[in-house]
Parts: C-alpha cells; sequence; structure tokens
C-alpha cells in the first residue's frame, strides 16, 4: 500500500511539473520576455519591471487548467482601484480603461505557482511557474535597494542577534551583483543548487517574521494573494504598508 501511494504521488509531482512548464513557457511567451530579459511585448517602463504583468498571466493560464478562479474585479481610477462587476470590468476593458482582477488560487494552484519553495518571482525553483520567470536586471536593482533600506530599518528595531543577521542582510545585498543573481538562478533551474525559501505567517496587520535575509520583489499588482511583510515598523514605512511581498535569497 505505501508503494501504491508513493507511485500515485510521484505521478501527481510529475504531471504538476509538465503543467509548471507548459504554463511557465506561456507566461514568457506573452510578455515576449527574451533578449536582455525584457518583456518585449509590453510597452515602456513595464518591458523592464513585469511582475504584475507576470503574475496576471500565471493566474490566467491557472484558471485556465482549472486550479484558480476570479473572485473580484477591479477598475484603476487615480492611484486606487475600484471594484466592479464582471460586465462592468468587460466594459472598462474594452474602452480601453486599467483593470485588473483578483485570483482564489487552489492548494494546488499555489504550489505550482510559487514552486515547493514558497519563494518569489525569478527565485529559480523549477517546481514553479514564477519561480521560473527571471527578472529583469533594473528590477534586481530596484529590490536590492529596497533590501538594503528594509533589512538595514529592520537592524534597528529588532536588535541582538536578530538585528545582526538583518545587517548582515543588508550588507550583502549591496555587494551583490546581477551576474551573480543570474547565476544562482540558472544553477537552482537546472537543480544544481537549492536553498529552502523563507516563509512566514502573515497576520491580518500583514506582519512576518523572518529567519533569514532576503530580497523583497514587488509589482505583483491585486492578484488576491497575501504577501509577506517586515514585521518592524520602521522597515514598513521605507517599504510601503500596503505593498504585498513576497521573497527570494539572492
Amino acid at each position: 500500500m505505501g508503494t501504491g501511494a508513493s507511485s500515485a504521488e510521484r505521478s501527481r509531482s510529475e504531471s504538476r511539473q509538465q503543467k509548471v512548464e507548459t504554463g511557465t513557457q506561456q507566461v514568457k511567451e506573452k510578455l515576449g520576455i527574451g533578449l536582455g530579459n525584457k518583456a518585449n511585448n509590453l510597452m515602456g517602463r513595464d518591458q523592464d519591471f513585469y511582475g504584475s504583468e507576470a503574475s496576471a498571466a500565471t493566474n490566467e493560464y491557472l484558471e485556465s487548467i482549472g486550479e484558480a478562479k476570479v473572485s473580484s474585479y477591479f477598475v484603476q481610477q487615480g492611484g486606487d482601484f475600484k471594484r466592479v462587476s464582471a460586465t462592468e470590468y468587460n466594459r472598462l476593458k474594452e474602452a480601453g480603461a486599467k483593470v485588473s482582477k483578483s485570483y482564489q488560487l487552489s492548494s494546488e494552484g499555489k504550489k505550482m505557482k510559487y514552486g515547493s519553495s514558497s519563494g518569489a518571482m525569478g527565485y529559480g525553483d523549477p517546481s514553479g511557474i514564477m519561480t521560473s520567470v527571471e527578472i529583469s536586471e533594473p528590477m534586481f536593482e530596484q529590490q536590492r535597494k529596497i533590501q538594503m533600506i528594509g533589512l538595514g530599518a529592520a537592524s534597528l528595531a529588532v536588535g541582538g542577534l536578530a538585528g545582526t543577521v538583518f545587517r548582515l542582510g543588508a550588507g550583502a545585498a549591496y555587494t551583490s551583483s546581477y551576474g551573480a543573481y543570474r547565476q544562482k538562478f540558472q544553477s537552482r533551474q537546472a537543480g544544481t543548487m537549492s536553498s529552502p525559501a523563507v516563509t512566514g505567517t502573515t497576520t491580518a496587520e500583514g506582519d512576518t517574521s523572518y529567519t533569514a535575509p532576503t530580497t523583497s520583489v514587488g509589482g505583483t499588482g491585486i492578484t488576491g494573494e497575501t504577501g509577506t511583510k517586515f514585521k518592524s515598523k520602521k522597515a514598513s514605512s521605507f517599504l510601503g504598508k500596503g505593498a504585498p511581498l513576497r521573497t527570494f535569497f539572492n
């Protein structure tokens, strides 16, 4: 019986991996990610900062295979998002308005989106779609700066041994390079390097406890998912109280 259960689990895992690989390819093709790690099918700044588009494309793929469903529809008005009906969403989308959808992912869908590591976009974990989409150099540089500021502020807030860990993380962020990130990404994709991603329990207020220094990747838009934030109030003032974040080791 144990052997049969193991075989069934292995079969499910292989099937999941096939879907992840198909989804990753579809996301990259939809965004036109290619030369220079630019999203060539997008316009302007979005060619370099395509996190929200990658997340939306992933959710749409998961919806197409029954692992996600739309929970709410939104239209952007200034800097805010207003909830609208599905009919109004379609009308506004056709009119050229900036619209978005939030999704409810199944447990299987979450595994397929973020992989077994529960990492973020660009982490390199081949078992996830978002983790298999490499980030651009401008995205890397932006998040490196955020990490330096956030971890530095967190080190002042928590103090002691934990503060030392955060300060070391800020120093590592300063000295890291995009080339080094790409090497690690490619190694993880090839299965020659593994490192468990940090996860934490997020409260209703968005506080999360960290156990190691990480780099945060924002720009996931409205996806209906809870992201991680620094527990430190000082750190959150730098990162933005309402900004959803997930993490990966650089």
